[in-house]
């Protein structure tokens, strides 16, 4: 007896290229994924970003004045994309893997300058709130000037919040150093 082999039980690493393969011959099931590899490829390592003059001012500025230093490496990839780099280059010079820098290219696309801003909510959230604990702490390290340490544990029993002693003075420091203090 013959083996009858089953051509239509090849399947490929895409959703998309899965449901377009029923039903159609082995050749024509390679030319497809060929054709879905290119454009892959076209898109990660060919796309190129168009920008006007204005846009172009706007992130050379965030490149060299951003305040952060995040900001600055994500105008600058946008402005060597604009160059016709490829993103595996871009990655290497900036530091980031080609899907990041793909990814902050896309963000920029959707969202323009402001979508290269790190976003409110990021990072860990502060012990002791500027706005809530302030005017208990002054009190407390009013109260005992010469003995920080003991200002510090009826802060924590007064709060119910822990922290260390190095938090402290980086929060006294930040809010005298706003005007506040």
């Amino acid at each position: 007896m013959q083996e009858k082999k089953n051509t239509d039980t090849i399947m490929y690493h895409t959703p998309r290229v899965n449901a377009m393969n029923k039903g159609l011959s082995t050749r024509t099931k390679l030319v497809q994924i060929l054709r879905y590899s290119l454009e892959t490829l076209i898109v990660m390592y060919l796309r190129s970003i168009k920008l006007t003059s204005i846009e172009h001012e706007a992130l050379k500025d965030g490149y060299e004045n951003g305040k952060s230093p995040a900001y600055r490496k994500r105008c600058h990839l946008v402005l060597l994309k604009h160059e016709g780099r490829t993103s595996k280059d871009i990655g290497k010079i900036v530091g980031l893997h080609q899907i990041s820098v793909n990814n902050w290219l896309n963000r920029y696309e959707a969202e323009g300058i402001t979508g290269l801003r790190t976003k409110p909510g990021r990072g860990r959230k502060p012990i002791l709130d500027g706005k809530k604990d302030a005017q208990k702490v002054k009190e407390e390290v009013k109260k005992e000037r010469q003995r920080l340490k003991k200002a510090k544990d009826a802060i924590e029993k007064d709060l119910g919040k822990s922290f260390s002693m190095m938090t402290l003075k980086r929060f006294l420091k930040n809010v005298s150093a706003s005007g506040n203090g």
